[in-house]
């Protein structure tokens, strides 16, 4: 049974792409701030994750790991502050996933 997991996974591209995979494979964990949200299933599972922390222990037995994750780029001004937000959002994301694998 091979898994994947998608982090940032309940946006636009993810929910498409979620759809997708479901077609595929039969175990998919979605990493999200906001879990609560979203019904787990037998196929797809939400987790939370903060963007920012490790996650070895969730890449136990994945076959795959899609990083979507960052701040929406359409729903604010982009002002320094949210290009920064934006930027760090998927910097953060990309090191903690990196890391974890490494791990």
């Amino acid at each position: 049974m091979k898994r994947i997991i998608v982090a940032g996974g309940t946006g636009l591209i993810g929910t498409l792409l979620i759809d997708r995979l479901r077609e595929r494979y039969n175990k998919i964990t979605v990493l999200t701030r906001f879990p609560e949200k979203y019904n787990s299933n037998e196929n797809v599972n939400y987790t939370f994750w903060d963007g920012k922390s490790l996650i070895d222990d969730i890449l136990n037995n994945a076959y795959a790991i899609i990083n979507l994750n960052g701040e929406n780029i359409g729903r604010k001004k982009w002002t320094e502050e949210q290009k920064n937000k934006i930027l760090y959002s998927r910097l953060d994301a990309s090191r903690a996933i990196s890391k974890s694998i490494s791990l």
